[in-house]
């Protein structure tokens, strides 16, 4: 059956990585905290709701969904489009992201994960300017050297920062046009950004890659590199001297990263 049919049908092979998988989508469900700027839960993710942001349909169910395994990555809003998963909205502090281990991947705020605050909710330093998220049914695999950056991946799905101006909110779904991408390395560890705009952006029909934007892409790498120098940690380092790759290249790295998320968690 097709890839969709095999996540929401899966069979009774391979129950061992099925176990794996369930570990991530199959835990009990609990709404998160979103942040103080938007003063609900996150919203749960269901097939409508989904066909109600973008041209995805995956049926007319009211169920619940993973924001992370069951939204498809590329979109039908045009050739080379993909769909983008809001975790933080433009302008905000507060660090939320997909939860790999609760079930239905909700979005929750991170941790501080040492030191005297560690378990408090995790907030930016400066506020990040752009609404930033990542494409679902992607993972940069840790078990994998990237060979384009000589580092593993860093377990997540591949992060993309949205130029576009308008403000979304956590949860949010929409059709991306990918510029291209920085290939960030954070602690030894692949964190690939892609650069990309709304499919609905007024400026798509001429904006086609990085070149055209020049001022934001330094403004992007220069945020990602210091981001963490408030908390006591050096700057991150990017592979290829920190150039951003062309529109053609980022897509192979996301077909890559989708590639090795299907290897996981795609039963089939």
């Amino acid at each position: 059956g097709s890839l969709q049919s095999s996540l929401i049908n899966k069979p009774n092979s391979h129950q061992k990585m099925l176990r794996v998988a369930r570990v991530f989508t199959r835990s009990l469900w609990k709404p998160a905290k979103q942040p103080d700027v938007n003063k609900s839960n996150v919203p749960h993710i269901t097939a409508v709701k989904l066909a109600e942001q973008t041209s995805a349909h995956l049926g007319d169910s009211t169920k619940k969904i993973s924001f992370w395994h069951d939204i498809p990555y590329r979109s039908t809003a045009g050739r080379d489009t993909f769909l983008f998963v809001c975790e933080i909205p433009a302008n905000t502090t507060h660090k939320m992201e997909m939860n790999k281990k609760l079930e239905f991947n909700p979005i929750t705020q991170d941790k501080v994960k040492s030191g005297p605050k560690a378990g408090a909710d995790r907030f930016y330093a400066h506020a990040i300017p752009w609404n930033y998220g990542f494409i679902p049914q992607t993972y940069e695999d840790p078990a994998r050297i990237d060979e384009r950056t000589a580092c593993k991946g860093d377990g997540d799905p591949i992060d993309v920062v949205v130029i576009t101006p308008t403000k979304m909110k956590t949860g949010d779904v929409d059709a991306i046009k990918v510029l291209g991408a920085l290939a960030l390395v954070d602690e030894d560890e692949t964190d690939w950004k892609i650069i990309a705009m709304l499919t609905s952006d007024v400026r798509a029909a001429t904006v086609h890659s990085v070149k055209d934007i020049p001022e934001i892409v330094t403004q992007i790498h220069d945020w990602f590199r210091d981001y963490k120098i408030p908390d006591g940690k050096p700057a991150n380092k990017y592979a290829f001297g920190g150039k951003a790759l062309q529109p053609a290249a980022t897509i192979s790295v996301i077909e890559d990263t989708h590639f090795d998320w299907k290897k996981l968690f795609a039963q089939h």
